[in-house]
């Protein structure tokens, strides 16, 4: 069911594209999400890539390192992890997929910072369950 729900929301981005003119960095954002949503990662990061032409949006940065990260290709994931993160260093989004892929890279003493590091009044239930895992995972990393 999400397989065509997904198709059909490629076909009105396209329409809408092309009919009403949306935004070119919208349009290629649209895209990749719908993508990602359907686990053809390469499709996803093509059209992040095509919408960092446009702008240089942190949260872009992070679903390409998302994906990236999807594909096992940690270097790159944390390369782009690493940009988002300079940028906007205040997400929480962000700074938990930097600090996985950070661990994921072996870098467990920088994973351990950036958890540590993020403000405790900034975080939901799904943040709270996010940083408890990565907590656990670092702890089972360093006593390996």
């Amino acid at each position: 069911m999400i397989f065509i729900t997904t198709i059909f929301k490629l076909i009105y981005i396209h329409i809408a594209f092309s009919v009403f003119g949306i935004d070119h960095e919208y349009f290629y954002i649209a895209r990749a999400n719908y993508f990602s949503d359907l686990g053809m990662f390469n499709h996803a990061i093509g059209n992040y890539k095509k919408a960092l032409e446009f702008s240089d949006d942190p949260k872009v940065l992070a679903a390409l390192a998302w994906c990236y990260s999807q594909i096992d290709q940690l270097d790159i994931s944390l390369r782009y992890y690493r940009e988002a993160n300079k940028i906007k260093p205040d997400n929480i989004d962000i700074s938990i997929g930097l600090a996985y892929v950070e661990l994921y890279n072996g870098n467990i003493s920088q994973s351990k910072n950036i958890v540590n590091n993020i403000s405790l009044d900034t975080y939901s239930e799904k943040h709270t369950n996010e940083i408890s895992n990565l907590h656990k995972l670092i702890n089972e990393a360093e006593n390996k």
